[in-house]
């Protein structure tokens, strides 16, 4: 593990316990995956880890939020440029999305999600909680349909074709 100096901005340790929390996730998994470990390859010490977050659970829903909200925003920001259908630009804003998540660190999220989502039902159902809100809350700022309840509607519409 490598050793990094303590000497941080207080606020630019969050986002640090988060990249050690998905290098350890990567690595050992999420059920092997200790608190202490992932202390250790953010360079604080263990009881630090805890005035960030609760427990494991709490820091892997923290993941959840930064790593897809910069996926979705990334795909929201391509989806703002386009123009046509809805169904055209829903889908070439799922396929930015697809390859934004595939090119960062919330694949490890995916992969700890279908490794061991059976084990950690509630992840999966933060994982859509949080999915879901994203993605409407980016259709709509997208422009691409003004009203929430017209979006699940078409949604639904696009995902059934």
């Amino acid at each position: 593990m490598p050793n990094v100096k303590r000497t941080r901005r207080k606020d630019a340790r969050p986002e640090e316990i988060i990249d050690a929390a998905l290098a350890e996730f990567a690595e050992v998994g999420y059920s092997a995956a200790s608190m202490a470990r992932i202390a250790a390859r953010a360079g604080i010490a263990r009881s630090t880890i805890y005035l960030y977050y609760a427990d494991k659970e709490a820091l892997i829903s923290a993941a959840f939020e930064a790593r897809l909200s910069e996926a979705f925003n990334a795909a929201g920001q391509g989806a703002a440029l386009s123009s046509g259908p809805f169904r055209e630009v829903f889908h070439e804003m799922l396929t930015l999305l697809y390859k934004r998540i595939v090119k960062s660190e919330a694949l490890v999220l995916l992969k700890v999600l279908v490794a061991e989502g059976a084990q950690f039902p509630q992840l999966l159902a933060h994982y859509h909680d949080t999915a879901l809100k994203a993605a409407m809350t980016l259709v709509v700022v997208a422009g691409l349909v003004e009203d929430e309840a017209l979006l699940e509607i078409e949604a639904t519409a696009v995902i059934s074709a």
